[in-house]
C-alpha cells in the first residue's frame, strides 16, 4: 500500500477547509433615520446621501470618542520585567502634546478667522436673490418677502430655510454651479429642518406665526429638490417624506392656535399666487368627470374594508377638479390652478389613507395619479415644475400590472397640458 490515499484525503480536506472572514469594525455613526430603516448610512453631514435622496430628516446621534489602548498601537512593544513609569515625563509628554494641539487649532481658527469683519458671502448672495427675484415672492410681493427676511432675523429657523429656497432657484438658473448651490441649499435645510422639528411640540402664540411661515418653507424646499424614482410625493420608499410631515405641522399649528392668532401676528404665506399665473381662457377643457367616474365603480364594485374612506377622498377630489376645469358643460378653460384648491386636497387628507399610500394599496395609488393632473395645474410655480410626471412614473413602477391601464388617462392630460403650456411659453415662429 501506498500513503498517497491518504494524502489525496488530507489534500482535499485542506481544500474544503472554510476560510476565516475578515475581521472589520462596525461602524455606529451612522444617522437615526436610516438606522430605523435599516439601510446603509454614507454618514456625510449634516444630511446623508440616503437622507437626502428620500428627503428625510436626518439626524446624526453624539458619540463620544473611544479611548486609545495601549496594545491597540502597533509600535508599542510591553518590554520584561516589571513595568516602571516615569510619571514627570508622561506629564511633561502629555502637557506638550496638549499645546501642540490647542496652538494648531489656534492656528487654523486665526487662519479662518483673519479679518474680523469677513462676512458669509454666499449667504448674502443667496439673501440678496430671495429679495430680488419675484419666482421667491410665492405671490405677495415686496410685502411678504420682507415680512419673512424680518421674521428670519428673529428666528434663525427661517433664515435657514429662506436661505435653502434661495439656493434651490440658483441652481435652476446657474445649472453650470447647480452642485455649490445644492450643497448650500441641503446645508441650510438640514439645520432649518432640525430646528423646526424640535420646536413644533413647544408651539405657542408667541412662536406660531414664525412656525406657520418656517413649516410652509420646508414644504417648497423640499419639492425644489430633485425628485428621485420611487416618490411618491408624500411617500419614498415606504417611508413619509420630510415635506409631508412638516406640511401636516402646518395644519397642527393652524387646528392648535387658530388661523387668527397667525393672521394677527403675521401675513400668511399665500396660498394663491395670483401674479404668477396667467390664465389662458378657452386654451383648455379637461374631460375629467368620466375617468372619476370609472374609479367611483371600481370603488363600489371591490369588497374591500376602505371603500367609505376611499369614497370621502374621491368626493373631495371631485371636488377640486370642478373647482379647477369646471364641467363638461360649463369649463373654465383653466390652464393653471389654484394653491389653496389643489393643496387644499392634501391638507384634508387623513391619516389613514396616507398608510394605504404608503401600503402601495392600488386603489390609493389610481386615485393619487389622477390628483397628478391636478398638481401639474401648479406647475407655473419654479419649485414644482416636473412633478407630476415623476408622480404618474413613479406609481407605474409601483402599481400592480393589472392596474396600470388606470394611468392612461391621467398620463396623457398631463402631456396634452405640458404641451399647451409650452406653446405659451415658447410660441412657434411665422
Amino acid at each position: 500500500m501506498t500513503p498517497s490515499g491518504d494524502a489525496a484525503h488530507d489534500g482535499g480536506s485542506d481544500q474544503q477547509t472554510t476560510k476565516k472572514r475578515r475581521s472589520h469594525k462596525k461602524s455606529r455613526a451612522g444617522c437615526q433615520s436610516c438606522k430605523m430603516r435599516k439601510v446603509k448610512c454614507d454618514e456625510v453631514k449634516p444630511i446623508c446621501g440616503s437622507c437626502t435622496r428620500f428627503s428625510l430628516p436626518c439626524y446624526f446621534p453624539f458619540l463620544p470618542p473611544e479611548p486609545t489602548r495601549e496594545h491597540d498601537n502597533p509600535f508599542f512593544r510591553p518590554k520584561r520585567g516589571r513595568p516602571r513609569r516615569d510619571w514627570a515625563s508622561l506629564t511633561n509628554t502629555s502637557t506638550r502634546n496638549t499645546e501642540r494641539r490647542l496652538s494648531e487649532t489656534a492656528t487654523s481658527s486665526s487662519a479662518s478667522f483673519e479679518d474680523p469683519r469677513a462676512l458669509n458671502v454666499d449667504d448674502l448672495e443667496l439673501i440678496y436673490h430671495f429679495t430680488r427675484d419675484d419666482s421667491l415672492s410665492l405671490g405677495n410681493g415686496e410685502a411678504w418677502r420682507d415680512e419673512v427676511i424680518r421674521l428670519g432675523f428673529e428666528h434663525n429657523y427661517v433664515l435657514h430655510l429662506v436661505l435653502a429656497l434661495s439656493a434651490l432657484h440658483l441652481a435652476t438658473l446657474r445649472p453650470s454651479q447647480s452642485t455649490k448651490y445644492e450643497e448650500l441649499a441641503d446645508s441650510h435645510s438640514a439645520l432649518g429642518l432640525r430646528l423646526v422639528t424640535d420646536l413644533l411640540p413647544n408651539l405657542n402664540r408667541d412662536n406660531c406665526h414664525a412656525l406657520y411661515f418656517a413649516t410652509s418653507l420646508v414644504c417648497f424646499v423640499t419639492l425644489g429638490k430633485r425628485s428621485t424614482r420611487g416618490h411618491l410625493l408624500i411617500m419614498a420608499d415606504g417611508w413619509e417624506v420630510a415635506w409631508w410631515n412638516m406640511f401636516r405641522g402646518v395644519r397642527y399649528v393652524i387646528e392648535t392656535v387658530g388661523i387668527e392668532n397667525v393672521l394677527d401676528a403675521v401675513k400668511p404665506l399665500p396660498v394663491n399666487v395670483e401674479e404668477q399665473r396667467e390664465e389662458q381662457p378657452g386654451s383648455r377643457v379637461v374631460h375629467w368627470e368620466e375617468p372619476i367616474s370609472k374609479i367611483a365603480d371600481l370603488i363600489s364594485q371591490t369588497s374591500h374594508p376602505d371603500t367609505k374612506l376611499y369614497q370621502k377622498v374621491l368626493t373631495d377630489l371631485s371636488r377640486c377638479f370642478c373647482e379647477t376645469y369646471g364641467t363638461a358643460e360649463s369649463p373654465t378653460g383653466s390652464l393653471n390652478g389654484r394653491f389653496e384648491v389643489v393643496i387644499g386636497w392634501l391638507y384634508r387628507m387623513e391619516d389613514d389613507f396616507a398608510a394605504r399610500l404608503k401600503e402601495r394599496q392600488p386603489i390609493s395609488l389610481i386615485i393619487l395619479a389622477h390628483f397628478a393632473v391636478l398638481f401639474h395645474s401648479l406647475e407655473y410655480v419654479w419649485c414644482l415644475k416636473g412633478w407630476a410626471s415623476h408622480i404618474l412614473a413613479s406609481i407605474r413602477d409601483t402599481l400592480d400590472a393589472d392596474y396600470v391601464f388606470w394611468l392612461d388617462w391621467p398620463a396623457e392630460a398631463v402631456e396634452n397640458a405640458e404641451k399647451i403650456r409650452q406653446q405659451i411659453i415658447y410660441p412657434p415662429l411665422v
